[in-house]
C-alpha cells in the first residue's frame, strides 16, 4: 500500500499502535521499534501516534522515541536508489510537473543540495518532489495558508506561508538567510529552486 501511495505521489500516513506498549511503560519493544524503522524505510511519509499520546502515561517519552527512530532510519535510508525505482515505475511521458520535479531532484543529488525551494500555488510541484524523496530539505512557499500546512504531511517538506509572492527573489534571499543563521546551510552550497508549473 504504501508502495502504491508513493507511486500516485500521495502522502502516507500510517496510524498502526506503533508503540502500544508505552501506554503502560517508559520503554518499547524492540518489535516496536523495528516497525516503525521498516515504516520509514518502505517510504511512508507520516507515523501517527494514538493512545500512546492521548491515554498513555509516558507520551512525551513516546513522541521522542517515534522521532528518535524515525531519524535513525533516516540515516540509513538509500535516497538514490528509492529515487531510481520512482523514476522506473514513473508513467511514460510523464507529465511536465513531474519531469520538472524529478529533475530538481535528480539536480539536488548531484549538486549535494541541502534545500530544494519551491513556490506553488495548488502544492502538486512538492507533491512530485516529495515522491522522489530528496536527501535535500523542501520548503515550499505558498500563498495558501491551508496549503502550507498540508505540505507537512508530505516526506522532507516544510511549508512556508507568504501573503505576497509577488517578489520571490526577495522572499528566497530571506529564507537562504534563515537557513544559514539555523545552520541548515553553509556559504557556497547550492540551492535548487522551482517554481510552479502548468500542464497542458
Amino acid at each position: 500500500m504504501i508502495k502504491f501511495c508513493n507511486y500516485a505521489a500521495k502522502p502516507c500516513i500510517l496510524a498502526s499502535q506503533f508503540l502500544d506498549s508505552m501506554v503502560n511503560n517508559q520503554f518499547p519493544l524492540r518489535a516496536e521499534v523495528t516497525d516503525i524503522h521498516s515504516a520509514v524505510m518502505d517510504g511512508a511519509d507520516c507515523l501517527l501516534l494514538n493512545t500512546e499520546t492521548t491515554i498513555g502515561r509516558y507520551p512525551l517519552e513516546a513522541l521522542k522515541t517515534m522521532h528518535d527512530v524515525c531519524v535513525s532510519a533516516e540515516q540509513h535510508f538509500n535516497y538514490q536508489e528509492f529515487f531510481l525505482e520512482m523514476l522506473t515505475h514513473a508513467e511514460k511521458p510523464m507529465q511536465k510537473v513531474e519531469a520538472v520535479a524529478n529533475s530538481c531532484v535528480k539536480s539536488a543529488f548531484n549538486l549535494q543540495s541541502p534545500v530544494i525551494i519551491s513556490v506553488t500555488d495548488i502544492g502538486r510541484v512538492s507533491r512530485m518532489i516529495s515522491k522522489y524523496k530528496p536527501y535535500s530539505q523542501v520548503i515550499v512557499i505558498s500563498k495558501e495558508k491551508k496549503l502550507a500546512n498540508q505540505c507537512g504531511l508530505s516526506r522532507s517538506c516544510n511549508g512556508v506561508w507568504a501573503n505576497d509572492i509577488t517578489c520571490v527573489n526577495d522572499m528566497i534571499i530571506s529564507i537562504i538567510n534563515i537557513l544559514k543563521d539555523q545552520g541548515d546551510v553553509e556559504v557556497d552550497e547550492d540551492i535548487v529552486f522551482v517554481s510552479g508549473v502548468m500542464d497542458d
